[in-house]
């Protein structure tokens, strides 16, 4: 059986390790930011990482099917940053296992649904109907994984409870309106360069 999410590592080619690591940290920038734009609005008593519209899910997503596995250590330092930063009540080994589920998350459910539809998943070719399964696997992936480990630790749910469907909502919509956002804006500007 093949794995292509495996065999192609990366649509960029990090020929020497200070390029991995610039890219490492804008990765992580990236989804910090990206989560300090989303949260606008929400107060701090509110659950953190949990939206009705979770646009750093797409981006996230979107950042794994074209790094790859190399995506993964940005994910996890900016989720780390972010969990140390609102999640201060959480033990560090809480903190660092949530950041690991969220920076593998999208790599898992990637691998999932190319071994699922005998595909390679790549970016820039990505039909509707792909996204939309994407969106929906990443959302349940999330969800699952974040909901087991809150139930495993059932002591952290006095802190604060995490609402699985509206994470699931939340990632669905972030994920197909980034993706389906980012597709049709490059489309614009390729017909903008073609004129």
């Amino acid at each position: 059986m093949s794995y292509p999410f495996f065999e192609n590592h990366s649509m960029l080619d990090f020929q020497n390790f200070y390029t991995y690591v610039a890219f490492t940290i804008l990765v992580g920038l990236s989804w910090v930011a990206l989560y300090q734009l989303n949260m606008i609005g929400y107060t701090p008593s509110q659950m953190p990482f949990i939206s009705w519209i979770f646009i750093p899910s797409g981006f996230k997503l979107f950042i794994t099917l074209i790094l790859r596995l190399r995506s993964i250590l940005g994910l996890f330092i900016g989720s780390l940053w972010l969990n140390i930063h609102y999640r201060p009540e959480l033990f560090l080994h809480d903190q660092i296992i949530l950041s690991l589920i969220s920076a593998f998350t999208g790599y898992l459910a990637c691998i999932i649904i190319e071994n699922r539809f005998k595909t390679q998943l790549l970016a820039t070719k990505l039909p509707p109907k792909m996204i939309m399964v994407l969106s929906v696997g990443y959302a349940f992936t999330n969800t699952i994984l974040h909901t087991v480990f809150f139930n495993l630790h059932h002591e952290l749910m006095s802190i604060r409870f995490v609402d699985p469907i509206k994470m699931f909502i939340g990632d669905l919509l972030g994920v197909i309106i980034f993706m389906l956002g980012l597709k049709y804006s490059m489309q614009i500007l390729r017909k903008l360069n073609k004129k």
